[in-house]
């Protein structure tokens, strides 16, 4: 709030915010060989192979906030841009 108040004393202050659609989608996994999920079936079980983070997976929930976290960072360090994130809700 008080950075806000301060930037609006050189002008209007915009703010923004923009949702990750597919963000888990987005990060391949290291090696699909690690990535396998078996799920039930009527007769018997099925087994998958992900490609990319599977987001049902508290891993993956993780995995996807380090990213966010760094992409943040970057904003702020290198752009002097302040910006925040909650899971894949970006506010720059």
């Amino acid at each position: 709030v008080q950075m806000v108040r301060h930037l609006s004393k050189d002008g209007p202050v915009s703010l923004a915010a923009a949702d990750h659609e597919g963000a888990y989608r987005a990060l391949p996994v290291r090696s699909p060989s690690e990535c396998f999920v078996f799920m039930p079936a009527p007769a018997s079980a099925c087994l998958w192979r992900h490609n990319s983070l599977n987001f049902g997976s508290a891993a993956s929930v993780w995995s996807y906030l380090r990213v966010a976290d760094v992409l943040c960072f970057l904003g702020l360090t290198c752009i002097l841009t302040p910006c925040s994130h909650f899971v894949d809700d970006f506010f720059p």
